[in-house]
């Protein structure tokens, strides 16, 4: 401003310059937060792969509430693995291979056949 009060452009300049500074600061700082939508998920992984194996004409995952070969089958798959398979739709425990303790848990859901499965794999 002059001496007399008046908004003078540089003032305007400087204002924008100030703004701008500001709003690539939040940018930044909001795009460089947290990167881990871009990371795989272990447990979608087995879950997809899971729900891909025929099982006797059906799918594994829509065959673990009826058979035990099922879940023998899912035990093999996922073996070295503590893990635990819930139909969420029944909320039934189809499968708890959860052994130990654990530092992270991964999980996933999928429908298949109209009910909701989950599948919690613990690190």
């Amino acid at each position: 401003m002059n001496s007399g009060g008046q908004f003078l452009l540089y003032d305007a300049i400087l204002a924008f310059l100030i703004l701008f500074v500001v709003l690539l600061g939040v940018v930044f700082v909001l795009e460089g937060e947290d990167d881990s939508s871009m990371e795989s998920n272990p447990a979608l992984d087995r879950l997809l792969l899971l729900s891909s194996i025929d099982f006797h004409g059906e799918n594994l995952l829509s065959a673990l509430g009826d058979d035990s070969a099922a879940r023998d089958v899912v035990r093999d798959v996922l073996s070295g693995e503590s893990f635990v398979i819930r139909d969420l739709t029944s909320g039934n425990v189809l499968v708890n291979g959860k052994s130990g303790g654990y530092v992270n848990a991964f999980s996933a859901r999928k429908i298949v056949g109209g009910h909701e499965y989950e599948l919690t794999l613990y690190v």
